[in-house]
């Protein structure tokens, strides 16, 4: 089954794609001093008249003191700097989800703790609700037997790329779609593999499973669908700084953009500090042969000249510009 190629359902929403543009520097600082390099003239501008070569140099020059990631993870240590426990007594047929939250491993802390990090750095995160397939013609008593039970998945704000919403008669707003993104890595041939991408999607009664041939662009084709009883679409989400219904904006956003103004600033400290540390030599008195022949600095050298009054000395940089670039850092 093809979609249209107007309608596509991997084409983010509106309010997405206004969210995702404050991202980029959150992404790039959180990828540290490389993945701020590779962002190039985007993080670090060519001055004018600036050369290739030299912009290439200063930028291998330049390091991130990453205040915006050690600010995120020293956050997140404090409300789990112990095991996350519950109240109450959950149904027998719960009780493994505290060991196993989400069937990859990830017990509740270590769950609570990624979606805790997604929502400081984001401004919000999600939870799936999910629930294994199992053949239409069970019994409860089968899905008990086998152990089939619920669980749930962390949907990073970068993964929910589309949604919708209907006002109820009580003027609340509910979600009647969710489009989320995800992508595996699967076996391919006999010893190889490669990622598949997939986009499922949910309303308050069906899920449809898209995914996009390796080989085929960005046609995406419906490969499986099904109807659930959770009476709504299965997505919560955590805010830390709501803007809207699925909407939120990056609580520490000013601080990423102030560690970007750090990582300018550390880039033209390191390059005034290249030719303020290389003495600058100055000559004067020598003949145009004997400069020809040019001067050797070093243990165990002789300058020699014809004219006595010859001298050769070096410049030295005073250091003012220096020191107002280390007050500024």
């Amino acid at each position: 089954m093809s979609i249209d190629p107007q309608n596509k359902v991997n084409t983010p929403n509106l309010e997405f794609n206004q969210m995702s543009k404050q991202w980029e520097l959150l992404h790039a600082l959180l990828g540290g001093t490389q993945t701020m390099r590779e962002g190039r003239e985007k993080w670090l501008t060519m001055e004018p008249r600036e050369q290739e070569v030299a912009y290439n140099n200063r930028l291998a020059r330049t390091y991130l003191y990453n205040a915006f990631r050690d600010t995120i993870e020293k956050l997140v240590s404090k409300p789990f700097s112990r095991p996350v426990s519950t109240q109450g007594k959950l149904p027998e047929r719960l009780q493994g989800m505290l060991e196993n939250m989400d069937m990859s491993g990830r017990d509740l802390t270590q769950f609570s703790r990624d979606v805790f990090t997604a929502g400081v750095t984001y401004g919000m995160s999600h939870i799936l609700v999910d629930f294994p397939q199992f053949a239409p013609t069970a019994t409860l008593e089968d899905e008990r037997v086998s152990g089939v039970r619920p669980l749930f998945v962390h949907v990073p704000p970068t993964n929910l790329i589309g949604w919708r919403t209907e006002t109820q008669v009580n003027g609340e707003q509910m979600l009647v779609q969710a489009r989320i993104y995800e992508k595996k890595i699967e076996a391919f041939g006999a010893f190889g593999d490669r990622e598949v991408e997939y986009i499922r999607v949910y309303t308050p009664d069906e899920w449809q499973l898209w995914q996009r041939h390796p080989d085929d662009g960005e046609n995406y084709t419906l490969v499986e669908s099904g109807s659930h009883t959770f009476g709504g679409v299965p997505l919560a989400t955590f805010y830390v700084s709501r803007t809207g219904v699925a909407t939120a904006s990056p609580p520490l956003g000013d601080l990423a953009s102030l560690n970007l103004a750090h990582w300018q600033s550390m880039s033209d400290q390191r390059n005034v500090l290249r030719f303020a540390r290389v003495g600058l030599l100055f000559a004067a008195g020598f003949s145009e042969e004997e400069m020809e022949e040019g001067l050797t600095i070093g243990p165990n050298q002789m300058i020699r000249s014809t004219n006595e009054s010859a001298k050769v000395s070096y410049v030295e940089h005073k250091g003012e510009a220096i020191k107002a670039g280390q007050e500024d850092l």
